[in-house]
């Protein structure tokens, strides 16, 4: 875990200092805020504006990985990147088909959670996403309970 730490504190040095709108979300801002257990990789979403300059940081500490089509993550733009065996996913226009059509993730870039330069997505929005992901309502009603509840 600790590495996948230190790799996240890397990135978020090199977008802050690109001035690149990022946040993270999915199981790494579950763990943030206490509610999950070690993630699998780190997922990352970026303005659209900003995509083409942080596919370039990734490239320079990751090597970038073929992706498989989903047909439930339609985002604009989605690329994985491993660096020290650890995965990282790069979004931008982060899009999920549901039974009620396809939602747009647009994250507030101006106010996102930061912890130690490292930018957040807001627990309010993941509880929407991950009430349209298949398998992820669990999680979904799990940040609903602790955002009523005021604990993150």
């Amino acid at each position: 875990m600790q590495d996948k730490l230190k790799l996240l504190c890397k990135i978020a040095k090199l977008f802050n200092d690109g001035s690149i709108c990022w946040c993270v979300d999915g199981s790494m801002l579950l763990l943030h805020i206490g509610l999950g257990d070690e993630p699998n990789d780190i997922d990352i979403v970026v303005h659209k504006d900003d995509v083409q300059k942080a596919i370039g940081l990734m490239q320079g500490i990751g090597e970038e990985k073929d992706v498989h089509k989903s047909s439930v993550f339609v985002s604009d733009i989605y690329k994985k990147f491993v660096s020290g065996g650890i995965e990282v996913d790069l979004i931008a226009g982060f899009k999920v088909r549901h039974e009620g059509g396809i939602y747009e993730y647009k994250p507030d870039f101006a106010m996102p959670i930061s912890i130690d330069e490292v930018m957040y997505a807001k627990p309010e929005d993941w509880a929407k996403l991950y009430s349209m992901m298949p398998g992820k309502k669990g999680k979904a009603d799990v940040l609903r309970k602790c955002i009523k509840m005021d604990v993150y």
